[in-house]
């Protein structure tokens, strides 16, 4: 999977309880340079703790979710403690998750680097 050094990470809500999750990727820079797309490279590096207020770029599939750790843009996946959720399956445990764990937030886009420098060069 390659993504785009602008879509590796959007966040688009924040985690509400914590939790422990299981890492199941990360994403890597394909080139040298900060604008080269990424890629996914799927390695088990153990589980991490997820705190609240911690932003998260939601899967459209399964309760997974791409958030910045370890100098890293991980791929992580929920997983119910035990006796939580245990009959849920598919969607109905992706919403379970963003239910009980997630609230989503929309950022507005802000100016970018150029147009702040020329709008104080002008003021």
């Amino acid at each position: 999977m390659r993504v785009k050094a602008s879509d590796v990470l959007d966040t688009n809500a924040a985690i509400t309880r914590p939790f422990t999750g299981k890492i199941v990727g990360y994403f890597r820079r394909v080139g040298p340079n900060r604008w080269d797309d990424y890629e996914l490279v799927r390695d088990e590096l153990g589980t991490i703790d997820v705190l609240p207020g911690v932003r998260i770029q939601l899967s459209k599939r399964g309760p997974k979710f791409r958030m910045r750790a370890k100098g890293k843009v991980l791929l992580v996946r929920w997983q119910p403690a035990e006796g939580e959720a245990t009959d849920l399956q598919g969607p109905e445990l992706r919403d379970h998750f963003v239910q009980e764990f997630c609230e989503s937030f929309h950022d507005d886009a802000g100016i970018g680097a150029r147009a702040f420098i020329a709008q104080k060069l002008v003021d």
